[in-house]
């Protein structure tokens, strides 16, 4: 993970929320039976700490963070927090007890899309808990793309033209069909031409294959012919 400080000289302004794509009418009832179930104030407060999360998402990361906390001090915990409350945890609405909840923490970084929200979350030797919006950078050093790869070392974000959740994006796509097809033609075909590349010494050239066949059809020709 990239230090907060060093993040924040690259990016400046920490990242705003994003819009949420589902209504409200189809996913706060849900948050709110789950939120009832689990005997958690509603509607929750949210850390303002927890930044870079649409409300949807911070919902679900603060019922992951209530009903499963940080117990080992400096190990990350991941999980992605832009699929639905029911898909998270493996619960339905009409479920009413929290015992078969899923606990979606894990050591580390699960598969990585394009549309992927990774929560993470850490416990400091004070006994607090930080919990973050993975990176664009930290996704795409994920991926082999570490700080030094930059051109130049600069900032990605120099320009103004380029923001985090792009570079989310590119990572989470890095090993997609579209990217891994090609190279996976490329490799199958390096592999075919170096196995039936044979050494030179080898090779028998086709003009003695050729003079091999002429001998042998003359020599059965000689045998065979009678008056």
């Amino acid at each position: 993970m990239i230090p907060d400080e060093q993040l924040h000289q690259l990016c400046g302004a920490p990242e705003e929320p994003r819009s949420t794509s589902r209504t409200l009418t189809v996913w706060k009832p849900v948050h709110e039976q789950l939120y009832a179930v689990l005997g958690i104030q509603w509607p929750p407060m949210i850390p303002e700490t927890m930044v870079g999360f649409t409300a949807r998402e911070a919902e679900v990361v603060f019922v992951a963070d209530h009903r499963w906390p940080a117990t080992e001090v400096g190990v990350w915990e991941f999980f992605d927090a832009n699929r639905s409350m029911e898909r998270v945890f493996r619960w339905q609405p009409q479920q009413e007890f929290d015992d078969r909840l899923v606990n979606p923490w894990k050591s580390h970084v699960p598969t990585l899309v394009g549309h992927s929200t990774m929560a993470c979350r850490v416990k400091t030797p004070d006994g607090t808990v930080k919990i973050k919006k993975l990176h664009g950078l930290e996704a795409m050093r994920l991926i082999g793309w570490d700080l030094c790869h930059w051109k130049d070392g600069a900032s990605p974000f120099a320009s103004g033209k380029i923001l985090p959740d792009l570079l989310l994006s590119m990572a989470g796509n890095a090993w997609s069909a579209f990217a891994f097809v090609p190279l996976a033609i490329s490799a199958f075909g390096a592999a075919l031409a170096d196995l039936f590349r044979a050494d030179d010494a080898d090779r028998v050239a086709p003009s003695a294959v050729a003079a091999e066949s002429v001998a042998s059809f003359s020599s059965s020709d000689d045998g065979s012919s009678s008056d």
